[in-house]
């Protein structure tokens, strides 16, 4: 644009004259403001080039621009999880998106109505309730006591106990391994509806064999379940 000409300092007296230049300094750089290759925004507003004029630039145009990158990353990251996108504009994403919030709405509403109706939860309280009753003991059924010894050499063994839970009847088992020179090495015990299974890791002192055969009708007679 062709510069207009500036009036000379000594044309006008005094301040008035300088005050008129620097007015018209400040229009021509107005309208000579982006023609130098600066940048332009969103809106077709031209920036200023770096490093000119940056007393002029609006204190808000960086928020504008935080602002509407972030609007338009929050865009893509929508239309990346709706299944279904219309039009690639931000207003038909919005759209979609909120058609498709009201569809997985409904598909809840639908689920959990099936839910209720359903009779998954009575029957899995029936098959809860069958499954103990299979499973607890009944007053006609009485488990003999057994005890089993398996040789693992160097006078060791493994000993398994099984036995109906009673008072002091574990006490009469350890005391017999004791008076028979036994050593118990290990001792794990499981207990369920009322009957128990030990198993012990035990070494034997002294004869071997007939130490064995003892110790075997002792703990035998003391697990056994009496016959009525």
């Amino acid at each position: 644009m062709p510069r207009r000409p500036r009036a000379s300092r000594g044309d006008a007296g005094g301040g008035g004259a300088a005050e008129d230049v620097k007015m018209e300094d400040f229009v021509e750089s107005m309208l000579n403001f982006g023609g130098g290759g600066g940048d332009e925004s969103e809106d077709g507003e031209q920036l200023p080039p770096a490093g000119e004029a940056t007393g002029y630039k609006s204190k808000n145009l960086d928020a504008e621009r935080r602002r509407r990158s972030r609007l338009n990353s929050n865009i893509l990251a929508l239309r990346a999880v709706v299944p279904n996108i219309t039009k690639m504009s931000k207003e038909s994403t919005l759209s979609d998106a909120i058609d498709h919030i009201k569809k997985l709405q409904n598909e809840v509403l639908e689920l959990q109505t099936q839910l209720a109706d359903s009779p998954g939860e009575a029957r899995e309280k029936q098959g809860s309730a069958s499954c103990s009753e299979s499973f607890a003991p009944t007053d006609s059924i009485h488990y003999q006591g057994q005890v089993e010894l398996i040789p693992l050499g160097s006078c060791k063994y493994n000993l398994k106990i099984f036995w109906t839970k009673r008072a002091g009847l574990f006490t009469k088992v350890l005391e017999a391994l004791y008076s028979n020179n036994v050593q118990v090495l290990s001792l794990n015990t499981i207990t369920f509806y009322g009957y128990a299974e030990s198993f012990f890791s035990i070494e034997v002192k002294g004869e071997q064999d007939a130490v064995m055969v003892e110790l075997r009708n002792i703990l035998s007679s003391i697990v056994e379940v009496p016959s009525n």
